[in-house]
């Protein structure tokens, strides 16, 4: 059954012949007019930019629809700030639509008709060892795919990429934290074919290792403590895998694991989910027992690879707040569309007025301090078979108010920081508006992408 389900999803996904040809041609034609710009800058550069296809066009890995990689490459003695205004000024030029989007140094999208195409900058190094930013190895191992998969793995990897899409693990941008073209690339050269990579994925444990044949384990990567350790082929000291974060490496555990069971073309292309209603939410939540908190602030102006570690950071530390404070939390998520949603379902609904604090027992050399310190505090100090216990009222009657009063003394991240004094709070009732049906669908009405 699974392989019809694969050869059924590889004729939805593999670019025709008139497609490649397309994508093949705007790759061509992107070359030609960088070539003929970049003669203009010669001088300013030190030497000649020379441009070159890479990524999955370059491969023949790429689905449908594929964006193309096209790669400025400078001279190494060319300084950073006249590489990124150089480049800058040729992708203006020779693409049209341009957006100017940043990664560890600006690069330019834009379109060559109705084609995608990123134009970025890197430096003509002659080894991998010798990068001087992070995009410079791309060419190398560009070539080394090209080298060394056999023809029919480039299929097997455009399945394990719509895969991955699928489950929603695709991309190692801080968005995702999930496999990235390359390492899928890599998986499959590893392991053979689609099939194959899903069965050793399904028995992937923590600390799993794998190498792609005639490569070696880098001394760096050895001692390291990682969910996966691919070593790159064209340097063994980097983990192509270094990225990968635990949701998504779970997630490709258990789907593997569920797919071998029950193959479905829902793993490649699930079902579109429809957001619970207001009235289906109000009864998950009054069935709950658990409470809600809904920080809601603007979007900040930045790109995603910035805004989701802050976010990821902004969540962490609010969960901290609340639980030193006795709001426990069970479990929270966030949304990024036009404005920015962090959700938490607190343990419970009404949570107690005071604190009870457990201390030594009465005998113990540290149990008058104890009770001098708690009574100092408004405590009320009893025994239970010889352990002394303060309980004490909290300053705090609802997690809305901790968060209120403490959010502009919590560190959320350098531009989260930056609109958080507009941040809007929202509890319990409060929080079940139709804007919210579709994080609250999320969080309460949870089921995996195939499901």
């Amino acid at each position: 059954m699974e392989k019809e389900i694969e050869k059924k999803v590889l004729a939805r996904i593999r670019p025709t012949a008139q497609e490649s040809n397309h994508i093949q041609n705007a790759a061509s034609e992107v070359v030609s007019r960088v070539t003929r710009e970049s003669s203009g800058h010669v001088a300013a550069a030190g030497g000649p930019i020379t441009p070159v296809v890479v990524g999955s066009v370059a491969k023949g890995t790429y689905l449908k629809e594929a964006d193309v990689d096209v790669f400025m490459t400078f001279p190494m003695s060319t300084s950073r700030d006249v590489l990124e205004r150089i480049a800058t000024e040729i992708g203006k030029k020779v693409l049209e639509h341009t957006v100017l989007k940043y990664a560890e140094h600006p690069y330019i999208r834009g379109k060559v008709g109705d084609v995608t195409i990123d134009l970025v900058p890197c430096y003509a190094i002659t080894d991998p060892s010798m990068k001087m930013s992070a995009v410079d190895r791309t060419p190398f191992q560009s070539e080394f795919v090209n080298r060394h998969i056999q023809s029919f793995q480039r299929d097997e990897v455009r399945l394990l990429k719509r895969f991955f899409k699928g489950i929603g693990v695709y991309g190692a941008e801080a968005k995702v934290n999930g496999f990235s073209g390359y390492l899928t690339e890599l998986l499959v050269m590893t392991y053979g074919t689609f099939i194959s990579t899903v069965n050793a994925i399904s028995s992937w444990k923590k600390g799993e290792s794998a190498l792609v044949p005639g490569t070696s384990l880098g001394v760096k990567l050895s001692a390291q403590d990682n969910l996966l350790t691919i070593p790159d082929p064209v340097d063994a000291n980097r983990n192509v895998a270094a990225a990968l974060g635990p949701d998504s490496f779970s997630m490709a555990v258990i789907a593997c694991r569920r797919y071998l069971r029950r193959p479905d073309a829902r793993f490649f292309f699930p079902a579109e989910r429809r957001p619970a209603t207001v009235s289906e939410i109000r009864k998950a939540v009054a069935r709950s027992g658990h409470g809600f908190l809904l920080l809601s602030m603007e979007k900040p102006d930045i790109v995603d690879d910035n805004l989701y570690p802050q976010l990821q950071k902004a969540r962490r530390n609010i969960t901290a707040l609340l639980e030193r404070n006795g709001f426990g939390v069970n479990r929270s998520l966030f949304s990024v569309e036009t404005e920015v949603k962090i959700l938490f379902e607190l343990s419970h609904r009404q949570q107690p007025g005071y604190w009870l604090r457990e201390g030594p027992a009465g005998w113990s050399d540290n149990s008058f301090a104890f009770v001098e310190k708690h009574r100092k505090a408004g405590g009320n100090i009893f025994l239970v078979d010889g352990t002394l216990f303060s309980e004490e009222k909290k300053p705090y009657s609802s997690p809305a108010q901790l968060v209120g009063e403490s959010i502009d003394a919590l560190s959320l991240g350098a531009d989260i920081d930056g609109v958080k004094k507009r941040m809007q709070l929202a509890a319990d009732e409060d929080v079940v508006v139709t804007g919210n049906r579709e994080i609250l669908t999320r969080l309460l009405f949870y089921r995996f992408p195939w499901e």
